[in-house]
């Protein structure tokens, strides 16, 4: 059992060597007067021999059974019937129906929302164009009645109308469903597989070997046995939400009925569906042959597989029929693509892919095996547009041979890509994995992602506000200076009279247009004295350093106007520590208090605890370790290697050059702030460690807290590049909000982008830095009345929303997720799919996932049984053996297991059983053991059309 694809589009040409058998598909019902409609997008492969037998074995089934539904439609019309004219009603009636399931989801979503909030107007409007689609469809319905010519309710018409719909479900884009194609094996004169040698078709060989076996037992005329049918058919498929077998779980019907009938149940529970047979049945009676057309899943719940009951009794041969593709499904899928919607041009975009990957193709490390090779493409605008990036796990790439990953043996994977791009604008960037299909591969529809991003060529204004040439500002300031990605203008308090203030200076153009100051907050040629004008300054970042808050340079009114422009504005802040005045001056100041993710409450003789003389180190917290202002490398081993790791509780200094000050504060606030490093020693890390950074969102802004002045020392043994670094991170940081708010923070996606009804559906949230206090803070309240289990007192939790856009309903539940002990910050939680639909999913009450949610599908039942998957191995477990001296074929594996393209051969298997002497009526009956003379000699054959795997639990919960 599996929800995996093997796709069958049989109009599209896939391979050179089957263009003329499309073709001829194509015409001859074209010739039958129905419409094709455009296949779905495939990309040109290379088929084997045997996937090319299947695909022409199908269309056969599709051009005879096509042509003999049209004649049989013309004889009940009593003329040609317009099947064209058909379609097309069809075809309007499905697209008012989705245009009313539309409709209903957005009148659903009004309904749904709280009381005082739905907009009367737009509900009115909503439900009178709902109600005139729905009547729309009504008065389309009526077509149909007309080209039936006659009654709707007749039971005539009704049988014509099912023919009619089983015709298009042959001749549908994706194939047909494999109950058209078991249908058809089991309709008479059907000589779609007939046994090597010979003109007969299946039933009526079937037919003559029981005529045969009938003979040949007869032997008193006087005698008057119980009549029965020597082949029967039956269909087996149990009834929507039913728990128990009934009795129209397994119903006989007329072959001459199939062209009318269409697959109406839930389930294929094959080894229930077995023991039904014994319902039909007496022990007198001599069932001797079961035959099953099936795709051989079993949706039986594997809880309830060791108490099915016995199949059939011993000495009955089962013979089964495989309805599918025998090729064996690989997968491998791109389930999702994360990257930032919005950047700075020149700026790297860095992609993090999810992929998932069969076992066939993953590595054996027991075995020794190495995974296969999948190459990563980047294309920009365009899926055939491939565009070369920088790195692909942290490694360079060098040509097209630097692009291919070897899939390790976890069945996810996460690949991340680092490209520059160099065109500004709105573009859409395609990953893809490989070129085509690997061998075997279900689908190649799946390997392939888009990525919506803009690429604004803007520069990011910063405005540095400091007091003196400390060691810190000095080498800040150049760092300032030379960084093409800003407007930078700084001030410092302690300049000379006369000495002009730093500005941009990489280029004329910015000399041109960046001015220096005249004053902290200075614009147009003036000093800027009201809050209005400082927020026409534009600012997207300020960067606040060891400011003396007596300066006659700073005014106490200046806190107000930045706490307004963070929280108003979505400005971007940065507290930068000094030895003097920062933050240690600012704690009696309300408005400055608030800014700091850190807590302004110094303890007695704070400024005597720290050792100057002594090298300590920067230590990054879990959050920090994954946050993009300490990402110094892309590849994170080279980032533990330049920030130091901790193995084993002990902490081993990295690269980077240690500290010597650090500011005492009262630690970390409450969330949403969050440390992203402490101060450590080499040895046993013992407690948490005085807090060096640290980030808070605040109102629409940000704020980004560095306690110590020492980063200039990184540049003594490394040099200015990993100094630089770390303050283009923090400045992009911080000014994320300020630029567009696109930065993706948070990636939501499942484990599969599409299920079959009854799969779990593997939710997982991931955070990209340790922003947990954030992302839960508009859930707090949800989460602590969550019911906790035994181990739930330290496992982080968060709700997702899951919005289901189902058979024209709109409706939402929530999940819980919890944090995963193998990976921080990744969370994951299960739920079923049990309805067919469309379903998005996001963070509860966080709005940056709620505007780009995760979107998977849930194929309803029709769509399933396109899937011609099979269960080689379930219908081999079914099948008795075959009889000894029988040459098996290939696949076999000495079991009464037959193709769809061999199911003439399958015939063969009705006369003989494992203890086959010979002579036929030996086989049938012993007379040495029948004291009261000759019992009814019986042979039926029992055909199943099993519809594949359906639902294997009932559908009363709503994802």
């Amino acid at each position: 059992m599996g929800g995996e694809s093997r796709e069958f589009p049989i109009f599209n040409v896939l391979d050179d060597r089957e263009s003329s058998d499309v073709k001829l598909t194509r015409d001859d019902l074209e010739r039958f007067g129905i419409r094709i409609d455009k296949p779905p997008a495939q990309g040109f492969v290379t088929l084997s021999d045997d996937e090319l037998a299947v695909r022409g074995f199908v269309r056969k089934v599709v051009r005879q059974r096509a042509g003999r539904l049209i004649a049989r439609l013309k004889e009940m019309h009593g003329k040609e019937f317009q099947i064209r004219d058909w379609q097309q009603a069809r075809a309007d009636v499905e697209r008012l129906s989705a245009e009313a399931d539309l409709l209903q989801s957005a009148l659903s979503g009004e309904l749904a929302k709280p009381e005082g909030q739905i907009d009367e107007g737009e509900k009115r409007r909503l439900e009178t164009a709902l109600n005139e689609k729905l009547g729309e469809i009504q008065r389309r319905e009526t077509r149909f009645a007309e080209l039936l010519g006659g009654d709707p309710k007749d039971p005539a018409i009704q049988k014509k109308r099912a023919l009619v719909e089983n015709l298009l479900e042959t001749v549908h884009a994706e194939g047909p469903r494999r109950w058209d194609i078991a249908c058809e094996l089991v309709t008479e004169g059907a000589k779609l597989a007939v046994p090597s040698g010979s003109q007969v078709d299946l039933i009526e060989l079937l037919k003559q070997k029981a005529v045969e076996i009938e003979a040949k037992g007869k032997q008193d005329e006087a005698e008057k046995p119980r009549r029965m049918s020597m082949v029967r058919y039956f269909v087996f498929s149990t009834k929507f939400g039913r728990d128990q077998l009934t009795d129209e779980a397994i119903l006989e019907i007329d072959p001459a009925e199939l062209d009318f009938r269409a697959p109406q149940g839930r389930l294929t529970e094959l080894d229930k569906a077995l023991s039904e047979v014994r319902r039909y049945y007496t022990d007198e009676d001599d069932l001797a042959t079961v035959m099953v057309l099936t795709d051989g899943r079993d949706t039986t719940p594997a809880a309830e597989r060791e108490t099915a009951a016995p199949r059939l009794k011993p000495g009955i041969e089962v013979v089964t029929v495989a309805i599918g593709n025998p090729k064996p499904v690989k997968v491998l899928e791109l389930l999702s693509v994360s990257a930032d919607r919005e950047i700075l041009k020149g700026d790297f975009l860095d992609f993090k892919l999810k992929i998932r990957a069969d076992k066939a193709y993953r590595a054996d490390p027991a075995s020794g095996k190495p995974g296969i090779e999948v190459k990563v493409i980047l294309c920009e605008d365009s899926v055939t547009n491939p565009v070369p990036y920088s790195e692909l796990n942290g490694r360079p790439v060098r040509g097209a041979d630097g692009m291919t990953i070897e899939l390790g043996s976890e069945e996810l994977a996460e690949v991340k890509i680092r490209f520059k791009p160099s065109v500004t604008g709105k573009h859409v960037y395609f990953l893809k994995l490989n070129d085509d299909r690997l061998p075997d591969e279900d689908t190649y529809r799946n390997n392939v992602k888009e990525h919506y991003v803009e690429i604004i060529d803007r520069k990011i204004k910063v405005l540095y506000l400091e007091q003196r040439f400390r060691w810190e500002a000095r080498a800040l300031n150049e760092a300032l200076k030379r960084d093409k990605k800003l407007e930078y203008q700084g001030f410092f308090f302690d300049a000379q009279d006369g000495w002009t203030q730093p500005t941009s200076n990489y280029d004329e153009e910015v000399k041109k247009n960046v001015k220096p100051l005249g004053w902290p907050f200075f614009g147009n040629g003036k000093v800027v004295r009201e809050k209005e004008e400082f927020f026409k300054l534009n600012y997207d970042v300020i960067i606040l350093g060891d400011i003396d808050p007596a300066s006659p340079f700073w005014r106490f009114e200046y806190w107000d106007w930045i706490e307004e422009w963070v929280s108003r504005q979505r400005g971007g802040l940065i507290l930068l520590a000094g030895q003097s005045y920062n933050p240690s001056a600012y704690a009696n100041n309300e408005k400055a208090r608030a800014l700091y993710p850190v807590e302004l409450d110094f303890p007695s003789g704070y400024e005597s605890q720290v050792n100057r003389a002594v090298l300590k180190y920067w230590r990054l917290t879990p959050a920090g370790r994954a946050h993009e202002v300490h990402r110094l490398s892309s590849n994170q081993d080279r980032n533990d290697e330049l920030w130091g790791k901790v193995t084993d509780g002990n902490y081993e200094h990295g690269e980077l050059h240690g500290l010597y000050w650090y500011q005492v504060t009262g630690g970390i606030k409450p969330a949403p702030a969050v440390a992203l490093s402490r101060v450590a020693r080499d040895g046993p890390v013992a407690g948490d460690g005085e807090v060096l950074t640290a980030a808070m969102p605040y109102g629409n802004g940000m704020t980004f807290y560095c306690g110590s002045d020492d980063t200039h020392y990184w540049r003594q043994w490394v040099g200015d590049y990993y100094f630089y670094r770390f303050w283009q991170n923090s400045i992009r940081f911080v000014a994320s909000r300020r630029l567009a708010g696109k930065q993706q923070r948070v990636d939501v996606y499942t484990d599969k982008t599409k299920y079959q009804v009854s799969e779990d559906v593997k939710i997982y949230v991931e955070l990209l830095g340790d922003i947990y206090s954030e992302v839960v803070q508009n859930q707090l309240k949800e989460l602590k009345e969550l019911p906790a289990g035994e181990d739930d007192a330290e496992v982080r939790r968060i709700i997702v929303d899951v919005q289901a856009r189902s058979q024209g309903r709109l409706t939402s539940r929530r999940v819980v997720l919890r944090e995963v002990s193998w990976s921080p910050n990744l969370f994951e939680g299960v739920v079923e799919a049990n309805e067919p639909g469309q379903f998005d999913v996001w963070v509860r009450g966080y709005e940056e996932s709620r505007k780009t949610p995760h979107r998977y599908t849930v194929i309803a039942p029709i769509a399933e049984l396109r899937n011609l998957t099979l269960d080689i191995d379930g219908l081999k477990e079914r099948a008795t053996k075959l009889p000894p001296g029988r040459a098996p074929l290939a696949y076999q594996d000495g079991k009464r297991l037959y193709l769809m393209t061999d199911a003439g051969d399958a015939a063969l298997e009705i006369r003989e059983r494992e203890n086959e002497v010979k002579g036929i009526t030996t086989l049938v009956w012993d007379r040495n053991e029948d004291r009261f003379g000759l019992r009814t000699l019986l042979l039926v054959l029992l055909i199943l059309l099993l519809a594949g795997e359906w639902l294997t639990r009932k559908l009363v919960r709503m994802v």
